[in-house]
């Protein structure tokens, strides 16, 4: 752990002065700015339960109280039972909150690798994110109800306005994604495999999740060509030729401040390690520059590429035309 000097020294960063700070534990710890003085001195050593107010108040991560060791790294990991939705929630609504402080920051960017479409371009799509969620509660709990029932259990959970704040939150920072050809054949293989399964009761239920996501394509597209988001914050698009292989967020204003590694559907783990950082922002500048631009002046190319994309949707979506 490090030591008591070096703790009060971190603490420090966060205020103008020296002076500030001990004026601030002071009044925390109800003790003179003399006390203060004394504990950033290691003239005097802090008791436990002063530490600990200390730690909560000024929100300390673990990486912070101790000496880093190249060999291990602090997570935020928030376990998910699709069977208790308070446990999403809470997770969704820590998402909310990391995009809104992120938002916050002047200067402040996404950028995200995405193997399959990143889940704030969900967020209009009621529909299709309760699918995910489905999927994921399918898949790990295995539950047997229809799609249909578990999205009367989603909804008992008000998760909409919290869906529409991170859609906002989003909106307001700047972004940099790099996609590739393959975002929306897992989520296709999904719906036609539920559709197999016979977990839509309506026969409607497919085709309106297809539309959605044609629709959600063709917005995101104009996004795309726009080069930026309707709050004005820039936005660029690249599509690397080959496949990405994983998904991660990294958020970044003057320093590279965490990220979120995607561990499943809708989970993932978020960092704040220095080396898994820079490793992982390395990895983003490469598959950047492996990728082609399809932002303003690329439109043959974004054409061509979207035209992929809906092509695949329709195909699904003809076949159950044909189907009938």
């Amino acid at each position: 752990m490090k030591s008591q000097k070096e703790l009060f020294d971190l603490i420090a960063e966060r205020f103008k002065t020296k002076k500030e700070m001990k004026s601030k534990l002071a009044d925390l710890l109800f003790r003179s700015n003399a006390a203060a003085s004394k504990w950033n001195s290691e003239t005097t050593l802090i008791d436990y339960d002063k530490l600990k107010k200390i730690v909560k108040y000024f929100n300390l991560r673990p990486d912070e109280l101790f000496h880093d060791n190249p060999e291990y790294v602090y997570v935020r990991y928030h376990p998910l039972d699709m069977l208790d939705l308070e446990k999403y929630r809470n997770y969704i609504l820590g998402l909310d909150k990391l995009l809104f402080n992120a938002s916050q920051i002047v200067g402040s960017k996404i950028l995200f690798q995405a193997d399959d479409i990143p889940i704030f371009h969900f967020m209009p799509y009621t529909s299709l994110t309760y699918f995910k969620l489905y999927v994921y509660a399918y898949d790990m709990s295995k539950i047997e109800c229809t799609y249909e029932e578990y999205v009367k259990c989603l909804e008992e959970y008000n998760l909409e306005p919290i869906f529409q704040s991170i859609a906002s939150n989003y909106e307001n920072i700047e972004s940099t994604e790099i996609w590739d050809h393959g975002v929306v054949d897992n989520l296709l293989s999904q719906i036609e495999h539920f559709e197999e399964l016979e977990k839509f009761t309506s026969a409607d239920i497919k085709n309106k999740l297809l539309d959605d996501l044609l629709d959600l394509i063709t917005n995101f597209k104009e996004l795309a060509s726009n080069g930026e988001k309707a709050s004005g914050k820039r936005f660029d698009f690249f599509v690397k030729p080959s496949p990405l292989g994983r998904s991660f967020m990294i958020i970044q204003d003057d320093e590279l401040r965490s990220v979120s590694l995607k561990m499943d559907i809708i989970n993932s783990i978020t960092m704040v390690s220095s080396r898994v950082l820079m490793d992982n922002y390395h990895i983003f500048k490469s598959s950047r520059d492996k990728s082609m631009a399809l932002g303003i002046g690329s439109e043959k190319d974004r054409l061509k590429y979207f035209k992929n994309l809906t092509d695949k949707i329709l195909k699904l979506r003809n076949r159950t035309q044909d189907n009938n």
